[in-house]
């Protein structure tokens, strides 16, 4: 991450992260880049840990809250 993109990261965010990864289905996995697939466990664990892929993982996470928020994403689904 850049400066610009470093992000202060609490348990409160984390938690809601996490919550996020918890709720979705168990046989779903996550490739970040050319990267082998991550079980819900090991991204969690990643999250947790806050290591480089743990920070991308929170990255796109809140992007896509903030991009909700917006409601660019509806825009975006209303225009296909």
């Amino acid at each position: 991450m850049t400066e610009k993109e470093n992000l202060e990261i609490n348990e409160e965010i984390k938690e809601l992260v996490i919550t996020r990864i918890e709720a979705t289905p168990s046989n779903l996995r996550l490739s970040i880049g050319g990267g082998k697939g991550m079980t819900k466990d090991e991204v969690i664990s990643h999250i947790k840990n806050e290591d480089e892929i743990g920070k991308q993982i929170i990255k796109m996470h809140l992007s896509f809250l903030k991009s909700a928020a917006n409601g660019e994403i509806g825009k975006a689904l209303a225009s296909v």
